[in-house]
């Protein structure tokens, strides 16, 4: 089945629809740290940004109490050291299988990474941000 994906893969052809002045100038809006270019949540299109009112909102969005909270990286840790003691309890009491524990194990958490994707369906000139 992999091989079939990778050779249908080769037959498309991707037709770019932009004029190279139109592209270079989406690159230099790509490339400008002022803004950013991004995709709405529904539809087409691109939406562009300035960089402070995006962090803005982002920053707005983090400071609801009542969905994000604060913690240390020493929590983080904690979490993690609890899920594989959870799992290796697992493995001995034969719930789950050598294999599938070491997948479910984390060796090195990663800290997640938010980001905003503008609805601008709901208010094209001032779009929300959704996460």
């Amino acid at each position: 089945m992999e091989e079939g994906i990778k050779k249908l893969d080769k037959r498309v052809k991707y037709v770019n629809n932009l004029g190279e002045r139109e592209r270079k100038s989406l690159q230099d809006l790509k490339n400008n740290k002022g803004i950013r270019v991004m995709k709405p949540d529904k539809g087409g299109g691109i939406v562009i940004m300035e960089s402070m009112e995006y962090e803005g909102k982002m920053n707005d969005i983090l400071r609801d109490e009542t969905k994000y909270k604060v913690v240390s990286r020493n929590e983080i840790n904690l979490a993690y050291s609890k899920i594989d003691m959870t799992l290796t309890d697992m493995v001995t009491e034969k719930v789950l299988d050598e294999k599938m524990c070491s997948f479910l194990k984390t060796n090195k958490p990663k800290i997640p990474v938010i980001f905003g994707i503008p609805k601008i369906h709901k208010k094209c000139d001032d779009p929300l941000l959704g996460r």
